[in-house]
């Protein structure tokens, strides 16, 4: 059975392009908006559905548009590099010099031009950063409060899937949506619990630099959302619940001998439980800083306090102190103008006079209280 789009394009259809000349057939349904259409001379050009008009079989241009015969065949992928550009599926590549992430489920939107982040299109994929192959249903929420249904799809261990190419003025449209997950494996000790994950992002956050981070499954920067972290919480069977729930405690003296998971970032600043204390001050992060310019030390002071207000909220901190001094005030400044965009989530005062004078900020994550 085909995939249909929006405008009800399939493979197969006879298209024409709406702001050039020529025209051709559908090859292959990309996303819910994108099609690849080959051309006459055998290409396949990737292609917004918006701008294209398909042509009906009584149309005078059906058997001929652009040059291009009806039934000439696609061209063919004749190496895995071409199957790459057919596949909207691809393996994630391992990055060890960049951050890396916990295993789960991410939403990651990235610029076509990594030299200028703010502007131009921006692919969006859906990571699935697990070792299980996952079912995925997309929604979007409509401006009449309703959900749409535009994508699904099977995505393999340790892979990416193209959702969509958007333009920047059309990021609000994609700024709130549902992912629900089904994860399969061919044999494991359990069976995972399903995953319905609701995120909700700022427009503003892709018109700032700071929200563009690195991390360990993508060679670009993007605007990376955490939809779900891998817990492995297990079906269990009404009878099995019933003995698990009668079956004896782990004590206090136990917990030593329990598998430990590697430190996230901000653990190595926990200061009590589920509380932190970073030093944002270039002494800290850098062992020499002689031969930096302010305008580098800046960008590392802040990408450091990205990754670990990210990394807190993900290890479920509640509490962090920031200290970045008193200085000229622009460290301060950036830090706050970041925390502005998570004002849904979590609240930011100054820190107590008494242990920090005037050079710290106190943020409280409410979602993890």
């Amino acid at each position: 059975m085909s995939k249909k789009i929006g405008m009800k394009l399939k493979i197969g259809d006879k298209v024409k392009f709406l702001n050039q000349s020529g025209g051709g057939i559908v090859s292959k349904v990309i996303s819910s908006n994108m099609v690849h259409v080959a051309i006459e001379d055998g290409f396949d050009i990737p292609t917004m559905a918006s701008e294209l008009v398909k042509i009906e079989d009584d149309d005078p241009l059906a058997g001929y548009y652009g040059g291009f015969s009806a039934v000439t065949p696609p061209k063919k992928a004749d190496s895995a590099a071409d199957m790459d550009y057919y596949n909207r599926i691809t393996a994630l590549v391992k990055y060890p010099s960049k951050p890396d992430f916990q295993p789960g489920l991410y939403l990651a939107f990235v610029p076509h031009d990594q030299k200028w982040l703010l502007t131009g299109l921006l692919d969006i994929y859906v990571i699935n950063y697990t070792d299980f192959e996952i079912l995925y249903s997309y929604f979007l929420k409509e401006q009449s409060g309703s959900w749409a249904g535009i994508d699904y799809d099977v995505i393999t261990e340790r892979s990416k899937c193209l959702l969509e190419t958007i333009k920047r003025e059309d990021i609000e449209h994609w700024s709130e949506g549902v992912v629900q997950f089904l994860f399969h494996k061919d044999r494991h000790v359990s069976v995972l619990e399903p995953v319905s994950a609701t995120y909700r992002i700022k427009p503003a956050k892709f018109y700032k630099e700071v929200h563009y981070t690195e991390s360990s499954f993508l060679s670009e920067r993007a605007v990376i959302i955490r939809l779900s972290l891998l817990t492995e919480t297990p079906i269990v069977p009404p009878e099995e619940k019933k003995e698990a729930d009668s079956a004896p405690k782990i004590s206090q003296k136990d917990i030593s001998s329990a598998p430990v998971m590697p430190e996230s970032l901000i653990d190595k600043h926990r200061i009590a439980a589920r509380t932190a204390e970073v030093d944002l001050h270039i002494s800290a992060l850098v062992d020499d800083y002689s031969h930096l310019k302010n305008h580098e030390i800046l960008k590392i002071q802040t990408e450091y306090f990205i990754r670990c207000l990210e990394s807190a909220i993900e290890s479920h901190y509640n509490k962090i102190y920031f200290i970045y001094g008193v200085g000229n005030g622009t460290l301060k400044a950036r830090v706050q103008e970041y925390l502005k965009d998570y004002n849904e989530s979590l609240e930011y005062r100054d820190a107590p006079y008494d242990k920090y004078g005037t050079g710290a900020v106190e943020v409280v994550i409410r979602e993890n209280l």
